[in-house]
């Protein structure tokens, strides 16, 4: 409930592509954005930002720079489904399917788009909108999506089992990876 989310830290999941560039844009907008920590209207602790990169592209193959982060924002580890049960929202960058994955979990999405052209506008799931920010607009719109607060949406499980199962991150990883 909106009462316990107020008893415990927020915690914004931030998916990353599989792609370099995109990934390098995300980081380096996020670090910009994000100097300062978000905090809500009587709450004690910032905003958690939990940083999920893609388990194709570790942040050594996109980021060569030391990485320095502000406490409240966090690389996450654990695999995507035990993020996303703790995740109050999941913010993401195109081009990745991990939006389903956090839309089929319950977890409101919104997607963080370049100030330029959108090459992937109008993502719906089942009447699920996703809603976008950008760089000028992160901070209000995250703000404004967690004061809405809420339970998480139950997503019926015969619309999950249609549309896809979860991602399995180490199954992933076998398959891709070059043996």
């Amino acid at each position: 409930s909106a009462a316990a989310a107020a008893d415990r830290r927020r915690v914004v999941l931030v998916a990353f592509p599989l792609h370099e560039p995109q990934s390098q844009w995300l980081l380096s907008a996020l670090l910009e954005d994000l100097q300062h920590p978000v905090v809500m209207d009587g709450e004690a602790e910032p905003v958690q930002f939990v940083l999920k990169l893609h388990p194709s592209l570790p942040l050594r193959r996109f980021w060569r720079r030391p990485l320095a982060l502000p406490p409240w924002i966090v690389l996450g580890e654990r695999p995507m489904n035990e993020v996303l049960a703790e995740a109050d929202l999941m913010v993401y960058a195109g081009p990745t399917s991990s939006w389903w994955e956090a839309m089929l979990a319950g977890v409101p999405v919104m997607k963080y788009q370049p100030d330029l052209l959108d090459l992937e506008a109008g993502h719906e799931l089942e009447g699920l909108s996703v809603r976008c920010c950008t760089g000028t607009t992160l901070r209000a719109a995250i703000t404004a999506c967690l004061r809405e607060g809420g339970e998480k949406q139950v997503v019926p499980d015969d619309v999950v089992q249609r549309l896809c199962t979860r991602v399995d991150e180490r199954v992933w990883l076998t398959l891709t990876e070059p043996h």
